[in-house]
């Protein structure tokens, strides 16, 4: 497999040079916005890169202390990127994320721009797995990719939703911003959530409202 980011011939591959990139910034921004808000203990970033989203929850002061977070990804330039973070209680893993077969649950698995170019057989499978790490009583999916993958998703969207509902997951929104789709999963147990749409422009992404 041909590593990523190593063919990127990048003078500096990691998360800050990412960041120099305003409408990347913008985008992890939102992320991380929807982190600080579901406040759970523990986070899988499954294809992590150069660790774009720790680099900037710890820039924004995110308290990862008694939290989990991995990071996991083939790509040990990526990997070893992450490292370089110097962040206190991140664990890194490089493995491929169809193979990532720890013994844990998260109460958060993330797919940040994986799923491109992904086949929709590929993105089942890939959703089958991360449920297999997903807390079996809650959980949340955060599903990003491109606006050019959302309409595969969109053509797709019935495959998807029984894929999610054979998992006992339930897809609470779709919503796209610039070139990229945000999609957010929970198992059915999490209404406790208002999910309002991600990428408008109200601050606030959560909350501890009770569903109606």
């Amino acid at each position: 497999m041909i590593d990523y980011w190593d063919a990127q011939n990048l003078r500096v591959v990691d998360a800050e040079h990412i960041m120099n990139n305003k409408t990347e910034k913008i985008l992890y921004e939102k992320i991380c916005d929807m982190l600080f808000a579901f406040h759970h203990q523990s986070i899988l970033d499954m294809g992590c890169g150069v660790g774009a989203v720790p680099y900037l929850l710890n820039k924004r002061r995110f308290d990862f202390t008694g939290r989990k977070y991995t990071c996991v990804d083939y790509s040990k330039v990526a990997i070893d990127a992450v490292k370089k973070l110097n962040i206190k209680c991140i664990e890194t893993k490089c493995v491929n994320i169809f193979d990532y077969n720890e013994k844990a649950e998260y109460d958060i698995i993330l797919f940040a721009n994986v799923m491109d170019g992904m086949a929709t057989e590929k993105i089942v499978k890939l959703l089958s797995n991360g449920n297999n790490h997903l807390n079996k009583k809650t959980g949340i999916i955060i599903i990003v990719m491109s606006n050019q993958k959302r309409e595969s998703f969109v053509r797709n969207y019935d495959l998807f939703s029984d894929v999610m509902k054979a998992l006992g997951l339930e897809m609470y929104s779709i919503n796209n911003y610039n070139i990229w789709t945000i999609v957010v999963v929970m198992r059915k147990k999490e209404k406790r959530y208002r999910v309002i749409p991600i990428l408008s422009d109200d601050p606030e992404i959560g909350g501890d409202d009770e569903k109606s």
